[in-house]
């Protein structure tokens, strides 16, 4: 539970940061000069804050700041999006301490408990499909040539088969870390070999067995460390073991290896074949589907329970937050836009979810009504401002929100002013969004000389 409650901290911690950061960086102008000497006060905090030694001290530090910027929201002239800057800053440090907890009780699960609710996760039915497909025909495929042939090795070719084409699935390019991993295995080949059957027949204890068998596991391990040649020493690793299987009753005869290298060779060439047929869904599709996934689920944070819907929404977001982080690193890095675009839809997300704890029980239709409009509202602009069109109506729809509370509520007038910040903060973020992906780079990704069968 501490992970999680670590995931669900560190997803409103970052959302918080990088809605201050557009306000201060882009909107200087409408801030007061206080609240921009706050926010780096609270930021020069922070980094003290990160070389403080223990956890009780960093707590300590981190209350001081809160309280700092608490004191500063008593000043009765701030403007409604200076106060939402002050929250701001208070809620991150506030997500920032709940994080110290968490990964306190991470480091001692035995004197520290902690509640979270559980993490719903990133489906796309069709890439799901896509791929239960491909290793469906590979298993087929092989299982098929093992019945016919009555091959005893077409068992680890079926095996490595169903196993690769499932696992790099999940990759941005499987067809390429799947090569990368055949070239492992092939340079794997004369390596086991040499090692696993020349050399290691003549050895004699278990000393000589450790050092013959376990220098290319070192050498493969070694290079794995390199992130640049990670897919082809892991490859190289593996099929070292595959290839050699040692064991009590080895058999170091030629015919027995030369079965393995085949089988293989088979397994691995059907799972490149399988991946050059059904190739998935391709990078900008993956891409367009996440971000319509984004969308969808805005517009149904006002149709669940408000404990159900930030528990899908959550995690929802954080296996595509680190899916679009995945695609934003295949850019040129001043083209990356896709990690702005999913921070901005958590943003809103935890927006909407906070409304709705304020309002879903407002006693007046009217109240009531205005904020069932803002919330679509905000969904629809999201929308709008993914697809590079500047968002519309949201600022009508907070002064109608803003007008029924005055009129048929009992708020007090700075929560009002807070509202009206909300919103208005809101609004300038998915203008900003708007402009960001009208011009959204149309060029290939970078290419990359080397992918990691390993990264995120």
């Amino acid at each position: 539970m501490p992970y999680l409650l670590l995931t669900h901290s560190t997803l409103r911690f970052f959302a918080n940061l990088q809605a201050l950061h557009q306000l201060i960086h882009d909107h200087a102008d409408r801030l007061a000069p206080q609240s921009i000497g706050l926010a780096g006060q609270i930021a020069k905090g922070l980094r003290d804050a990160e070389h403080v030694k223990g956890v009780v001290e960093a707590r300590k530090a981190l209350q001081m700041l809160r309280h700092r910027v608490h004191e500063s929201e008593e000043e009765s002239t701030l403007a409604p999006l200076d106060r939402r800057l002050r929250l701001g800053l208070r809620e991150s440090i506030g997500h920032a301490m709940v994080m110290l907890d968490a990964r306190e009780a991470i480091a001692s699960p035995e004197r520290h408990k902690l509640r979270s609710s559980p993490l719903a996760w990133h489906r796309d039915h069709l890439a799901a499909g896509i791929n239960a497909i491909r290793s469906g025909l590979v298993f087929s495929l092989l299982a098929i040539f093992w019945i016919v042939t009555a091959w005893q090795s077409a068992m680890i070719a079926m095996m490595l088969g169903t196993l690769f084409s499932a696992f790099f699935a999940s990759r941005d390019n499987p067809l390429a870390i799947t090569m990368m991993f055949y070239k492992g295995m092939l340079a794997a080949i004369p390596s086991a070999f040499l090692f696993g059957h020349v050399l290691l027949s003549q050895a004699n204890g278990f000393p000589m067995l450790a050092m013959l068998f376990g220098a290319p596991l070192f050498l493969g391990l070694l290079g794995a460390t390199n992130p640049a040649i990670m897919g082809y020493c892991l490859a190289f690793t593996i099929f070292n073991i595959l290839l050699t299987m040692p064991g009590n009753g080895m058999d170091f005869s030629f015919d027995s290896f030369a079965n393995r290298v085949v089988a293989v060779v088979i397994g691995l060439s059907c799972v490149v074949m399988g991946f050059r047929l059904l190739p998935g869904l391709g990078t900008r599709l993956r891409r367009r589907r996440l971000i319509n996934a984004i969308s969808t689920d805005i517009h149904k944070l006002s149709q669940r329970s408000i404990r159900d819907a930030e528990t899908r929404f959550s995690g929802h977001m954080a296996d595509r937050l680190l899916q679009l982080a995945q695609h934003d690193d295949m850019l040129p890095e001043d083209q990356r836009h896709l990690f702005i675009l999913g921070l901005t839809g958590l943003d809103v997300g935890i927006a909407t979810l906070r409304l709705r704890d304020r309002l879903d029980d407002a006693p007046h239709p009217r109240i009531r009504e205005a904020h069932r409009h803002l919330l679509g509202t905000l969904a629809s602009g999201f929308e709008e401002s993914a697809n590079g069109r500047p968002p519309q109506g949201i600022r009508g729809a907070g002064k109608q929100l803003e007008e029924a509370i005055k009129v048929h509520g009992d708020v007090p007038a700075d929560r009002r002013l807070l509202l009206e910040g909300l919103v208005e903060r809101l609004e300038l973020a998915l203008e900003r969004l708007a402009r960001i992906m009208a011009k959204r780079p149309q060029a290939k990704p970078a290419h990359k000389s080397q992918t990691s069968p390993t990264s995120g």
